[in-house]
C-alpha cells in the first residue's frame, strides 16, 4: 500500500494489481478530525488496510461514497463497521449480478442519489452526481470544484497506460454520451478508481477520445470487429486487449 497526501486532510491509498490484471486499485479518503469519508472500498483487503491505518491515528470511517456497485468497489464494505453508504438509486441491477440475494443488504446504499447530492464533509464541499456510463449506477464525485472522481469511466495501469473499456453492447450509446459529458471536466484534477492518470488536459482528451473512437467504431460497424479494426482511429493503445471479445457476448 502506498499513501499519497494530496492535501492536509485528503489521502490516496494506492494498491497494486491482483493476479491476472494490469491495473491497481485506489481508495480516496477525506478526514475530518476523528472521522473519515472514503470513496470506493476496493476489495476487502484494501479497505481493511485503510481502516487499520486510520484506526492507528484514531480516525474512524463513517461515510462511504460508492462510484458504482461492481464487486471491486463494494467488497471492502465487509471490512468496515456501521457506515453511511452514499450511492446511486440504480444500484440494484449491479447487486443482482455480483451478490447473492441473501447477502445484498450489507452492500445497499443507505443514502440514495436520485440526481445529485450536495453536502459538506469537514472543510470540503462534495457533489455526487449520477453519471450512467461504465455502469447504470455510476456517479461522479466532485470535491471543491477542484477534484473529480470518475470511478471506472477512465481506467489506467499504475504506470498510466489506458485499460480497454468493459461495456455492455446494449448500453454503448449511453457510454459514448458519458464520455462526451466527461470531456467537459478536463479542467479538474481527475481521480480514478484504477491506476495513475496524467492530469494534463491533452493527455486526458486523448484518453477520452480513444475510448470514444473505440466504442463508435463498434457501434457503427455492421460486422464483428477485431481489436485492431476497432482501435484503428484511437490515439492511444489499450492494455487488456484480450477483453475486446467480451463486448460481443
Amino acid at each position: 500500500m502506498k499513501i499519497i497526501n494530496l492535501e492536509r486532510d485528503i489521502f490516496q491509498f494506492v494498491f497494486g494489481p491482483r493476479k491476472n490484471t494490469l491495473f491497481g486499485y485506489n481508495i480516496y479518503v477525506i478526514t475530518n478530525n476523528d472521522t473519515a469519508l472514503m470513496i470506493d472500498t476496493g476489495f476487502r483487503e484494501h479497505s481493511q488496510a485503510v481502516k487499520t491505518y486510520l484506526g492507528e491515528k484514531g480516525i474512524t470511517v463513517t461515510d462511504v461514497i460508492i462510484s458504482h456497485f461492481h464487486l471491486d468497489h463494494i467488497n471492502g464494505l465487509k471490512a468496515l463497521d456501521q457506515v453511511n453508504v452514499i450511492g446511486s438509486n440504480e444500484y440494484q441491477r449491479a447487486l443482482d449480478v455480483y451478490i447473492e440475494k441473501n447477502q445484498q443488504e450489507q452492500y445497499k446504499p443507505t443514502d440514495l442519489v436520485k440526481d445529485q447530492k450536495i453536502f459538506s464533509f469537514g472543510d470540503h464541499l462534495i457533489k455526487v452526481k449520477k453519471h450512467p456510463g461504465h455502469a447504470k449506477c455510476s456517479v461522479l464525485v466532485e470535491i471543491d470544484d477542484k477534484y473529480l472522481h470518475v470511478g471506472d469511466e477512465l481506467m489506467f495501469s499504475n504506470d498510466g497506460e489506458p485499460i480497454l473499456p468493459l461495456v455492455d453492447l446494449k448500453r454503448i450509446d449511453e457510454q459514448i454520451h458519458a464520455y462526451v459529458k466527461l470531456a467537459k471536466h478536463v479542467d479538474r484534477v481527475l481521480w480514478t478508481s484504477h491506476g495513475k492518470i496524467g492530469n494534463e488536459s491533452g493527455f486526458i482528451n486523448r484518453a477520452i477520445d480513444s475510448y470514444k473512437q473505440y466504442l463508435i467504431a463498434i457501434k457503427d460497424s455492421k460486422k464483428t470487429l477485431s481489436y485492431n479494426e476497432a482501435t484503428e482511429k484511437c490515439p492511444m493503445e489499450f492494455l487488456h486487449k484480450e477483453w475486446h471479445g467480451n463486448i460481443y457476448k
